[in-house]
């Protein structure tokens, strides 16, 4: 079952375990086991957040007795569970552990694999439920803001999203061109405690190079110099708020640096004058280059590329995010159908193949104007492979578009198998030949 693989921690503090604990690992692919012999070194260990412990034949060690040690764990891990197992025939002993706290009381000779079985059943199905409510809630949430997609990445994603909106920090979101970089710094701020500022977008190509000072700082009224009227800059408009900046090494190296001092010190000294204006904007930096090259080429300051890039969020390329594709597809195809009161339209088999294996250098955006027009120029009612224009020519060499370790290449084919095959590990272990073992320990490395 499906909750069989959800992680679960479990403590067991005894100085005889039973061996068939061992046994469990067989079904319950995420099980880690944990072995203490007192309830000092159990209690040191607390931090782990174990979602059991079970004591076995223990009353009382380095001075701390099983009522204490309940209680002190209950204040320590709420969330977990404690299980008393023992020989002791004591009703009112049991009803007293119970009250501090315990889950169960039970005789050891009950204490057995199919016992252990059907309990960890109950804690992986009640874990599977709640993050399966959990998902489902913030999939509506981010598909209400404007986002598509409900597959693993995805998922990871709004959960940085999530994260990243609790902080006001200086964010970094990167990605290829078409990834929307600007709709994920926008949610970022619609999250954030700045929410009812505004949210100012400033890309820098947008401007010539002489014009991007007075944008981004503005300009004090100078009659001298025949500025007669003071501009606001988008620095000191997004006070308040939020400053999303695109294409960041765009920026001339010496206001690069002129930047990087109104970050360092919260405020700045507007051109053709003398009044201070302090920063009070939370700063999002979004690009679709590479910064550490930019860095590299001299395009952009070291010690800028430092200041912006502490908390990062790297949105997945369209190639990346497996059988979504075609759902994606399905959606552009039928809200342009329902915009432009058109007849309806399906994929062949045929198109849902080449769909699948294009690299979509222009991510989304591509999608969408490769969808839309295929629905313009189909002859039937469905869209074939030949109605589908390419940009480039299909190709699976994406794999090589960047440099990585063959660790890292491992992880990128597994994790696109698993999107492919909707997360079915055993079906994804026979495709790529691997051990089902491989891809929990990735899965695993990835929590």
């Amino acid at each position: 079952m499906d909750h069989e693989i959800v992680p679960i921690k479990l403590f067991f503090v005894s100085d005889n375990v039973p061996d068939q604990t061992n046994l469990l690992t067989d079904k319950f692919k995420r099980l880690e086991n944990y072995y203490f012999n007192d309830f000092h070194s159990t209690l040191a260990h607390i931090h782990l957040n174990p979602d059991l412990i079970f004591v076995i034949s223990i009353q009382e060690s380095n001075g701390i007795s099983i009522l204490n040690f309940i209680q002190k764990t209950a204040e320590l891990n709420p969330s977990g569970q404690i299980i008393i197992v023992s020989d002791i025939k004591d009703l009112h002993f049991a009803l007293s552990l119970i009250k501090k706290g315990a889950k169960d009381y039970i005789e050891n000779d009950v204490f057995n694999v199919e016992y252990l079985t059907a309990l960890l059943e109950e804690i992986s199905a009640e874990k599977w439920n709640f993050e399966e409510k959990n998902k489902y809630g913030i999939l509506d949430k981010f598909r209400e803001l404007g986002f598509i997609g409900t597959g693993r990445r995805m998922r990871k994603m709004f959960k940085l999203i999530e994260d990243a909106s609790k902080a006001d920090i200086i964010l970094l979101v990167s990605g290829e061109v078409g990834c929307e970089q600007e709709l994920t710094a926008a949610t970022v701020h619609k999250l954030s405690k700045r929410q009812q500022g505004s949210f100012q977008h400033f890309d820098l190509l947008a401007f010539p190079i002489e014009l991007m000072e007075f944008e981004l700082f503005g300009r004090e009224k100078d009659s001298i110099a025949g500025v007669l009227k003071r501009k606001i800059g988008i620095i000191e408009a997004a006070s308040g708020g939020t400053l999303c900046i695109e294409n960041i090494e765009a920026l001339p190296t010496h206001l690069q640096s002129r930047l990087l001092r109104a970050i360092r010190e919260k405020k700045f000294i507007k051109p053709g004058g003398q009044n201070i204006v302090f920063w009070n904007a939370r700063l999002i930096v979004i690009s679709s280059t590479n910064l550490e090259k930019a860095v590299k080429q001299g395009t952009l300051i070291p010690e800028l590329y430092n200041a912006i890039s502490g908390l990062q969020l790297r949105i997945p390329a369209l190639r990346d995010r497996g059988q979504e594709i075609l759902s994606i597809a399905n959606n552009y195809l039928r809200n342009f159908i329902r915009r432009n009161r058109l007849k309806s339209f399906s994929f062949s088999l045929e198109a849902k193949d080449a769909l699948q294996v294009y690299s979509y250098p222009g991510n989304l955006q591509e999608l969408k104007t490769l969808v839309e027009t295929s629905a313009l120029i189909a002859t039937t009612d469905e869209i074939s492979k030949e109605d589908l224009i390419f940009q480039y020519k299909p190709t699976i060499d994406f794999l090589l578009s960047e440099e990585m370790t063959l660790d890292q290449y491992t992880e990128k084919i597994i994790s696109s198998f698993l999107e492919k095959y909707n997360n079915d590990v055993l079906l994804v272990a026979k495709k790529l030949n691997i051990g089902k073992s491989t891809i929990y320990r990735m899965l695993k490395a990835q929590k």
